[in-house]
């Protein structure tokens, strides 16, 4: 990065996010392993790890069991690096976050 000219404080940034993505996943690129999988099995898999966070979320609570698979099945990774903003105060959501495996620093 240095040849192309990035600046320490990214660099440093960016370093910062592969510690912490190396950390939580140990090398394993869980992605890369889920999509080859067959599509019913990586469904039947997310719906099995995912439902029941969604149902901790008090506006799908009280949701039904298909409408909570469905919604899994939209779901899509993220991992942010600690101290990033993830949205700011005034901010119209697009997304609905949550949080599974959080590190403060």
């Amino acid at each position: 990065m240095q040849h192309h000219g990035v600046p320490d404080i990214l660099q440093r940034k960016v370093k910062k996010w592969l510690e912490y993505s190396w950390m939580r996943t140990q090398g394993a690129d869980e992605q890369s392993l889920m999509d080859a999988l067959p599509e019913r099995l990586r469904a039947r898999i997310a719906i099995q790890i995912h439902v029941k966070t969604l149902k901790k979320v008090k506006i799908f609570e009280n949701c039904e069991h298909g409408l909570l698979c469905e919604l899994v099945l939209k779901l899509k990774p993220q991992i942010y690096s600690p101290g990033d903003y993830i949205c700011r105060i005034g901010e119209i959501g697009e997304y609905v976050l949550l949080k599974y495996h959080c590190q403060r620093t």
